[in-house]
């Protein structure tokens, strides 16, 4: 299995796929109904916008995934990235896709980082700490805020060197 990252504006027939999965995920995070429309609309938000970045995961060259990143500060030299949104197909879970893409996003988007889950979904806070404390090596720091969980760290190959 390969696993690989690459911007989401690459080709329209990536983005039709993008539009559908966005909206498989609106509906995973508790959307009633999530017509195509406002799926497109709100992606369009995000691939014209100056501080993020919308990436697909590709699985064996398939789309099996996306992740919208933001950061704060000049793009040239955030200050601090987010990881905003980060979504693998359920066809496509449980079988190391999402972990080999977190890891290749964050050694792309190398600096300060912030990924915040809801505190009540167990299942992506599990999966964050794990892939946190796998990258860093332990070096993360957590904290709990109005009703979500927050990992804290340094990506990139500084991320060995400190804290």
């Amino acid at each position: 299995m390969t696993v690989s990252v690459r911007d989401a504006r690459a080709s329209r027939e990536q983005r039709r796929w993008l539009e559908a999965a966005y909206g498989e995920w609106l509906l995973e995070m508790g959307a009633s109904a999530a017509p195509v429309d406002v799926a497109a609309a709100e992606l369009a938000r995000w691939l014209e916008a100056d501080d993020a970045a919308v990436m697909l995961v590709m699985r064996d060259h398939e789309p099996a995934g996306f992740a919208v990143i933001t950061w704060r500060g000049a793009k040239e030299r955030p200050d601090e990235y987010r990881m905003v949104e980060f979504f693998v197909t359920r066809a496509h879970r449980r079988g190391g896709v999402g972990r080999a893409a977190v890891c290749l996003l964050l050694d792309r988007f190398a600096g300060h980082w912030q990924i915040a889950e809801p505190q009540g979904n167990t299942t992506a806070v599990a999966f964050w700490r794990s892939v946190v404390a796998q990258y860093t090596h332990g070096k993360f720091r957590e904290r709990v805020a109005d009703g979500q969980v927050f990992q804290l760290f340094l990506s990139g190959p500084e991320r060995l060197r400190r804290a």
